[in-house]
Order: structure tokens, then sequence, then C-alpha cells
């Protein structure tokens, strides 16, 4: 006979329905009139049939040891047991209530539609579990009988272990026997126990044995098939293609035969769990098994890739690390002014004049000027042509005398072939441009006194370009000498 909705037990709690049935106990949905929150309440009816005087003990045994470990342990992956108290002779025992159904309902779901639970809800129902374990280790208690149809689901899907009525505490280590379950010197469920809790073990077991429970309830839900059932050393991918091989390799570790070999305990076991679940490996591969032709994809990133490297590592041998032409002028007929020059644009000008006494004319000692990101006046100054340098101010030079002629050189020294061009552009235009060789140079001369805007430009498989205003009213020549690149 059961309770019907609406009776009161224990003078505050209303029963609302039935949700489940083990058996010999029954468990309905209550609430606690007073609070008006729910309840779970798992009852023993004396008259229940089949259950005699030495069964009826051991459930009030083990409802009393349920109601004692509910007041040490206090956790979110583990039911809570608020109160342990008779309703004339039924037992009843009362504890939280989890809405969300149990596992092995779960995996049944799972099972009759023919599909399977996702890979990430295992990972995190795993974990739960794992980390309910770790807090009853922590005081050197061992479940005993863990199983699907012991883990249940809150409301917001948080998974927790339920049962602890058959746990081995340190103060008893008692090893009991259940009814029904005539010649087992532990108790526990056949299918999820370890070898050292099986037949005629009776040493008291350790955490791992509940480690190797957690591996048989992951590879139930990983696969849908009972590990009991299968061959010995099975894989969870041999069933089940798309599991990650760490949790597979996890699993089997879970389920040694041998207790050292598994994790040592449920903190362990969280550890491995939560540190395989962040793996960049498992990203990858989950993100590739949602590819229907992943490896084709992989294989081609990784082709790529390596063409990618082969063509820069040939393009830094064939190209020059720097290669700097030089614009020299030799100035023959002193005196000359230099007036500063005036930035034009946002590039730094920073003038410096050293005095020297070489001279490359004759005549008279001349000068060589520098032109480069920063410029240096010299008496013998070399303009240096910088990358990609455009419109860079210039000084002006200005003589008195008249110009007798003007002479405009291109030698290449280089040892490679390359081309060059110099114009000049103001009261008349000139230009001279073509292949230089080793050695080889283009010359261009003119008469023509005035301001000019010189373009030099050298090509190497780079351009480098000078430009800027010259004002030319002195007998000059401009020679363009061109430096070997240093190779890399």
């Amino acid at each position: 006979m059961t309770y019907p909705p609406g009776d009161i037990l224990l003078g505050k709690y209303r029963i609302e329905e039935m949700i489940g049935r083990g058996a010999f106990a029954e468990v309905y949905r209550a609430t606690h009139i007073e609070l008006n929150r729910p309840r779970a309440l798992k009852i023993l009816r004396k008259d229940t049939p089949g259950v005699g005087s030495s069964t009826f003990q051991d459930y009030e045994q083990r409802f009393g040891l349920e109601a004692k470990l509910g007041d040490r342990l206090d956790h979110p992956n583990l039911i809570q047991v608020y109160d342990f108290d008779r309703e004339g002779n039924d037992l009843v025992l009362v504890m939280e209530y989890a809405p969300g159904g149990n596992l092995a309902e779960k995996i049944q779901a799972a099972r009759d539609h023919g599909e399977f639970i996702p890979i990430e809800e295992i990972k995190k129902t795993a974990i739960d579990i794992a980390q309910g374990l770790a807090e009853i280790h922590k005081l050197d208690i061992v479940h005993r009988d863990l199983k699907p149809s012991n883990i249940v689901f809150d409301k917001e899907g948080r998974s927790k272990i339920a049962d602890l009525g058959l746990a081995q505490t340190p103060e008893s280590r008692i090893v009991r026997q259940l009814a029904g379950s005539v010649g087992f010197d532990q108790p526990g469920t056949m299918e999820y126990m370890p070898p050292e809790q099986c037949p005629g073990q009776k040493m008291p077991v350790k955490a791992s044995a509940d480690i190797y429970a957690l591996g048989c309830i992951t590879f139930e839900m990983l696969t849908g098939r009972v590990y009991y059932q299968q061959r010995s050393g099975t894989k969870p991918s041999s069933l089940r293609p798309d599991v990650p091989p760490w949790i597979g390799n996890l699993v089997m570790r879970m389920l040694s035969n041998n207790p050292e070999s598994r994790s040592w305990d449920g903190s362990e076991a969280v550890e491995l769990l939560n540190n395989g679940a962040s793996s960049s490996f498992d990203l990858l591969f989950r993100f590739l098994k949602k590819l229907r032709y992943w490896w084709i994809i992989l294989g081609l990133a990784i082709l790529g890739l390596l063409v990618f490297m082969i063509n820069n590592y040939l393009e830094a041998a064939s190209v020059p690390k720097t290669s700097t032409p030089t614009l020299t002028e030799v100035v023959r007929t002193p005196p000359y002014t230099i007036l500063p020059p005036t930035p034009t644009d946002t590039a730094s000008v920073i003038p410096t004049v050293t005095k020297s006494p070489t001279s490359t004319s004759s005549k008279t000692p001349s000068s060589i000027y520098t032109l480069a990101p920063s410029i240096t006046f010299t008496p013998t100054s070399t303009i240096t042509l910088t990358p990609s340098i455009t419109n860079t101010p210039t000084p002006t030079y200005t003589n008195t005398q008249m110009v007798e002629r003007i002479y405009v050189t291109v030698t290449n020294v280089c040892e490679i072939n390359g081309y060059a061009d110099i114009s000049f552009t103001g009261p008349q235009t000139f230009y001279a441009g073509g292949k230089i060789r080793n050695g080889g140079s283009l010359s261009l001369s003119f008469p023509i006194p005035g301001t000019f805007y010189v373009t030099a430009r050298i090509w190497y498989g780079q351009s480098y370009t000078w430009e800027g205003n010259i004002d030319l009213t002195s007998d000059r020549d401009f020679v363009i000498s061109c430096i070997p690149p240093i190779l890399r």
C-alpha cells in the first residue's frame, strides 16, 4: 500500500506523488508544510512483501548512517540528508529533492532513441561526480554503491551523488550483507564493483574502488553499454568513434583491475578530468570532428604551412639585405654659401657640419654632402639614397660665378647588373638612364645654370630614390656611384 497525495507524514510533510521505487523502499516527492520547500522522502514500510526482520534492521542501519553522514557533509554534488524518523512502523528518510531525475533514466532515454549523450555533457557529469567523491574521500568514506541510478540531477542540471547507506566509514568499516546478496562479503552492485570488492574479498576497500565505479559509469554514458557486459579492456572509442582520445584513455585507466593504476581518489580524478577537458589537443579534436572531411582539411592546412615556410626561406636567401647607392657631388669652384634647409614635411632633418682637409678636385678643396634620414655636411659630402624617401629637404647652393659646364655621370661599381636614371628639371630638362653593368656609366652635360629639381633612382630588385631642389650656379660634376649590396 502506498501513501496517496495529501497524506501528512511526521506531522510536517505533505505527500505530493510517488517518484521512484526500489527493491523494497519507495521515494515520494513531498512538501515541507511550514517552509513550503520540496523534499524527497525515502520510505520503507514494515509490511512490504518480502521485508523480514533482518532486512528491516539492515535498512534501519542504512537510513541511520545516511542521516549521520548528512549531518557531516554539505557539498553541491552530494544529496543533502535532513532527517531520519519513523511514522508508526515505517522508516522515513528526509532528503533534498532533485527534480532532474537520475542518470540511469538519461542513459536509457538516449539508448531508446539510438543516440549518444553529448561528450560535453558527459564530461560535466563525470567532473560533478568526481567532485562529490572528493568530498567524501576527504573523510575516508568510500561510497561502495556508486551507479547511474544513484546519480541525480537538480533543477540546474548539476549532478549529485545519493544513497550513502552502504558507505564504508572509518568508524565502522563494517562489512554488511544486503538482502538478496547472499554470498557477497562486500555490499554494492555487481556491474559497478571493482575486483577487490567482489565475492570473497573481506578486506576494507579504498577510495580507488569508487574510481572504478566512476569509470564504469563514464563508459556507459559514452557508449550506452554496460562495461561489465563487454570484453575486458574494451575501449569506448571502439563503440563510439568520436570519443576524444584523452577521455577514452582516462576511462581505461579508471577501469584498471589494479587499484594502484587508477586515480587514487576523487580529487585526483577531478584534476585529470579538468586538465584533459581543457587541453588544446582536445579543443582541436572537437573542432575537427564537426567537419565531415576534417582529415583532408587538416592535411591541406599542414601542406599550406610547409609551402609558406619554404617560400619565405627562399625569398630571404635571394633578396639582398641592404643595398645603398650614393650620389656624390663634386664642386670645383668656391667660394659658396650654405643656406640651412627648410623642412617641407614631417621628416626629421638634423644637419651636422664637419670640416676636413680632403678634396676630390685638383683645383680647389671640394665638398661632399651626405643626405640620409639625418643629413651631414662635411667638406667632402656623400649623398646617400635610402628606400622610399620622397621630398627630403635639401640645402640650397648659391654662387655668383657663371657656370662653365655641368657633368652628370652614373657609374656602376656593383657586382650585379642594375638600372639607373637621373633627371634635372628646371629651365630645361635633362635626363640620362639605362642599364649599368660593372664599370659602366651614363653621362650627361649641359651649360644651363639655375635651380633644378633633381630625381635620382637606382634599382637592384628594389627602388632607391632621392629627390630635391639644387640651385646650380657653378661649374659642377655630379657622380652617382653604386655601393655593392650586402647579401644576407
